[in-house]
């Protein structure tokens, strides 16, 4: 039941909330922790940050009550081309009593001179413990309500909240009426949703991984023209029924990005799923049973659906992996099977027949096919980017990784390769890559136990690229390659090739490369004759 007083439109028993038209809408936050925003897992490098934007060429402003005896601050948002936003942001850094400088466009900088400065924080300066001012402490207990209004309600188009400490009853955000973009994501403090609206404007929603999960979907969101849901850990949906009547049914002709990692899904899909035309993307992550998991009989309405990651869903079966790539009308397909090849017992993955779908494979984590890539990566004849990390933690009874290249010469179409981390596989390029003209990159950061292995790797690359590739310039087949062997953000395992870097006896430009003696000496032969980057470990 609706009432309607004067120039308002109160909920009686609904789902509506009160909403002025024309007036002011204040959201009330509940928080703790010693600045805002807190970082809601305040012990990682994750960031959390709170930003809104404005629809392009709108300016708008943002006042922030912090209950502390500061008063109410202004926030101007700032532009970028057209666009106008602002951004609350905690940075990452290692130590969690410390905070990095607040980057990006949007970024509060300076703040407001309650010790933020530079952080894009506000401090807060009424806490019990008067030592804690001005310092950071994510989970200081002291409990308080934040108040946000803008001077430009109606112009709010996006407002994320990411890992933030936020407690108790979110506000809903549905007072914000012309908003499109609601994203709540990694905040475990939430546990209930205030009464929202029985429609929006909304088209991408994100409910992740919060301190809440329900069998199903608000009202709200299946009334609006929702384009991209996440709903990662959020939506328990034990059976196809009620995955039909979630997802499916109200959403099914709009949805084009769908994510529920972290949710059970341990059965056959429904054939409604196949109604879901413009389905270009579907996530379905994380170590859950799926053994019972299968797409419908019918996938040939499918004509968007390019994406499928099941990372870490080791559980379902490859052969519903394979009815995607053989019976989903596509081309450009990304595919994520990262760990299912991490199982005590080595198993492959091989196809029907040769597939003219599928761009791009992750592998990653498994020894696979006894130590060697899957077949299936031969058999992509479209495939342009392959990646198989190792673990870095290879000593681990679970972890397995690569011990050789195999063959995968049918793979004609790739250009990158990603083999990080691989520390007990012999990176050598074998005689076969000759088979992949178009191949550019090749990633190996973290993979040379030993000096030794690291020069050899060398070797193996100037034999290669000095037995196929041209002196003469232009982007030929091995020439321009990019060979990325160090990352300073996984530095183990990895070296400097031996030797000094310089020309080596007998060099000429773009006609010799002389008698290069040491691995550098290769390098500098590769890097100036054959155009090729090479990203290795600093002396």
């Amino acid at each position: 039941m609706i009432a309607k007083t004067a120039d308002k439109i109160n909920t009686i028993g609904g789902f509506i909330p009160i909403i002025t038209p024309d007036g002011e809408i204040i959201l009330k936050f509940r928080t703790h922790g010693t600045c805002f925003p807190a970082r809601a897992d305040g012990y990682t490098t994750r960031p959390s940050y709170f930003q809104v934007l404005s629809y392009p060429t709108v300016d708008n402003k943002v006042y922030i009550d912090y209950s502390d005896g500061t008063g109410e601050h202004e926030y101007t948002f700032k532009p970028n081309n057209d666009f106008r936003g602002i951004s609350f942001r905690c940075n990452s850094t290692s130590d969690p009593t410390q905070v990095a400088v607040n980057t990006g466009v949007y970024g509060v900088k300076p703040n407001d001179g309650f010790g933020g400065g530079e952080f894009g924080l506000h401090f807060y300066q009424d806490l019990a413990n008067a030592e804690k001012i001005n310092t950071v402490d994510h989970a200081y207990t002291q409990e308080r309500d934040v108040y946000i209004r803008f001077e430009n309600t109606a112009q709010i188009q996006s407002v994320i909240f990411y890992n933030i400490v936020l407690l108790g009853t979110f506000p809903s955000l549905a007072k914000l009426r012309n908003l499109t973009e609601q994203m709540l994501i990694l905040m475990p403090g939430i546990t209930a949703f205030e009464n929202q609206a029985l429609s929006t404007l909304l088209q991408r929603i994100s409910l992740a991984d919060l301190g809440i999960s329900s069998n199903t979907l608000p009202l709200w969101i299946k009334n609006s023209p929702v384009k991209d849901l996440n709903i990662d850990s959020y939506l328990v949906t034990n059976t196809a029924q009620e995955f039909e009547t979630e997802v499916i049914e109200p959403l099914k002709d709009t949805l084009e990005i769908l994510s529920m990692d972290g949710v059970p899904m341990n059965y056959a899909l429904p054939e409604s799923f196949s109604e879901m035309t413009k389905l270009k993307s579907f996530s379905l992550e994380r170590d859950y049973a799926a053994e019972n998991f299968a797409f419908p009989a019918d996938l040939s309405t499918l004509t968007e659906f390019k994406i499928l990651s099941l990372s870490e869903r080791i559980k379902l079966p490859l052969a519903q992996v394979k009815r995607f790539i053989h019976e989903v009308p596509t081309t450009g397909k990304n595919i994520n099977i990262r760990t299912f090849g991490a199982t005590p017992t080595s198993k492959d993955f091989v196809l029907d027949a040769d597939d003219y779908s599928v761009e791009e494979l992750n592998a990653s984590y498994g020894r696979w096919n006894n130590g060697i890539p899957p077949t299936c990566v031969g058999q992509m004849k479209a495939l342009k980017r392959v990646t198989i990390y190792g673990s870095y933690n290879y000593t681990v009874a679970t972890s397995y990784n690569l011990t050789g290249w195999g063959d995968f010469s049918g793979a004609t179409a790739l250009e990158s390769i990603y083999f990080d981390w691989q520390q007990k596989m012999n990176l050598n390029f074998p005689a076969w890559l000759t088979n992949l003209p178009n191949f550019k990159t090749f990633s190996c950061t973290a993979s040379f136990e030993t000096q030794q292995a690291f020069d050899d790797f060398v070797d193996s690359v100037y034999s290669f690229v000095t037995a196929n590739a041209s002196l003469a310039a232009g982007n030929t087949p091995f020439r321009y390659m990019n060979i990325i062997a160090y990352d300073s953000s996984r530095a183990v395992n990895s070296w400097t090739p031996s030797g000094v870097y310089q020309e080596p006896a007998g060099y000429a430009q773009n006609s010799s490369n002389g008698t290069p003696t040491t691995p550098m000496e290769k390098m500098y032969c590769l890097i100036n004759n054959y155009n090729h980057s090479w990203n290795v470990k600093p002396t």
